[in-house]
């Protein structure tokens, strides 16, 4: 066994020490926190990680010439895979959590004594999650690229990217976590999921609730491709300022390539008591605009246009051009592909768009792409909508509440108190 202690400004630069000096056998067997200089105790001293490492003799080529570290610049994109250790330091978690979850579903069952409904959405979801985190794994496996992380730190990385997320954003938060944690939190699994659930929390931008300058009316366009529920979540809106929170409201359509869709709102602004206006050109949207200056809030909804169509976006831009106190929110829907949310909302962006509104999180699986989505294009998500109740499925996007869509943190929870009765 040969073993030897590594010194470095930071974890990630220790393991990287380690990775090229002892290669991809190499075991950690300790961590911790020195200093260096200032004085006889190092009270003024400067911060290093001490790691020491050991790899076995057989793993090591004697006749093979030792690397040198090398700087950042130098260090290769990609390393070796884990060996079969590594990788069962990583599935054993997932092994477990799999073993209670199907406790969880014998516990409902008998509960209920097979009676439906039983709603399991979340144990679903949460199943979904996981194959596609072991999907990752061998992947990464066949593809040599699994990065050099902490063993803590692999299944929390695993399940960022099991969750849609991409990739270098996954990589960027672990490797944020690896470097900012102290060496003895680092090995406890518990510090290591709550501080990749603050450091996601932290980095999700949230505009909250619709907003307007003191003393001037909330006047929100809703845009976005044809069949992501701009109408529905114009209702939503509508109910809840109107009829929940006692606002003047009023209600503007742009949208006079479906007729259905007209009378569908006019006939939801008649129940609720709303005025509402359909108009055709900037110059009408305009005088509407003029009209309800004594609202409080106006919503405009708009025609499904695609994002490809440069006609139709042009068109659309000319409305919102000559009416710029206008806030301008892209509605789009969770089930769609990162691929395909980040080509719409580049497309729409021109708009001047004010916030990202994802709808039918009831049908998705997966919640990555709603954070990635919006830190790529730098927007802020301001509402989700969870089904098609009016009002009820609609709510504020939160930090906390996409923290657990992607992480599942309050599962967390249930896990342990599981666990605790067991």
């Amino acid at each position: 066994m040969h073993v030897k202690r590594f010194e470095a400004a930071d974890m990630a630069e220790a393991l990287r020490m380690v990775k090229l000096e002892l290669g991809p056998h190499a075991v950690i067997l300790s961590t911790r926190q020195i200093k260096k200089g200032g004085g006889t105790f190092g009270i003024f001293g400067r911060s290093f990680v001490e790691v020491t490492a050991a790899v076995d003799r057989e793993a090591v080529d004697p006749t093979r010439p030792v690397p040198q570290p090398r700087s950042l610049t130098d260090a290769p994109a990609r390393v070796t895979t884990p060996d079969a250790t590594d990788m069962t330091r990583v599935l054993d978690p997932l092994q477990r959590d799999v073993e209670t979850m199907k406790d969880l579903l014998q516990q409902l069952a008998l509960k209920e004594r097979l009676a439906p409904p039983v709603n399991l959405h979340g144990l679903e979801r949460e199943f979904t999650v996981m194959k596609r985190m072991v999907e990752q794994l061998v992947r990464q496996q066949q593809d040599s690229a699994m990065p050099l992380f902490a063993a803590t730190l692999m299944p929390c990385y695993q399940r960022l990217l099991a969750s849609g997320m991409d990739e270098i954003l996954a990589r960027h938060l672990v490797e944020k976590a690896q470097n900012s944690l102290e060496p003895d939190k680092l090995s406890e699994v518990a510090s290591v999921q709550e501080h990749i659930a603050r450091l996601v929390m932290k980095s999700t931008p949230a505009s909250g609730p619709l907003q307007a300058p003191a003393g001037e009316p909330i006047v929100a366009a809703f845009v976005g491709p044809t069949g992501v529920g701009k109408t529905t979540t114009i209702a939503k809106l509508a109910a809840h300022y109107a009829l929940g929170d006692k606002r003047r409201a009023a209600l503007v359509t742009l949208d006079t390539y479906r007729i259905a869709a007209v009378e569908q709102l006019r006939l939801f602004a008649k129940i609720i008591g709303l005025p509402v206006d359909i108009v055709l050109t900037a110059d009408e949207l305009a005088h509407a605009l003029a009209r309800h200056r004594d609202k409080e809030i106006v919503l405009i909804d708009t025609a499904g246009r695609s994002q490809r169509d440069a006609l139709q976006m042009a068109e659309l831009t000319t409305f919102f051009t000559e009416n710029q106190h206008i806030g301008v929110h892209l509605v789009l829907s969770s089930t769609a592909s990162r691929p395909n949310l980040n080509d719409t909302v580049a497309r729409f962006k021109p708009l001047g768009l004010t916030s990202l509104v994802f709808t039918k999180l009831d049908e998705s699986t997966v919640f990555g792409p709603l954070l990635s989505t919006a830190l790529h294009a730098q927007i802020p998500m301001s509402y989700f909508t969870t089904g098609q109740r009016v009002p009820e499925d609609i709510e504020v996007a939160t930090p906390e509440r996409v923290v657990d869509l992607i992480l599942n943190v309050s599962q967390w929870h249930d896990h342990a108190r599981v666990t605790e009765r067991g």
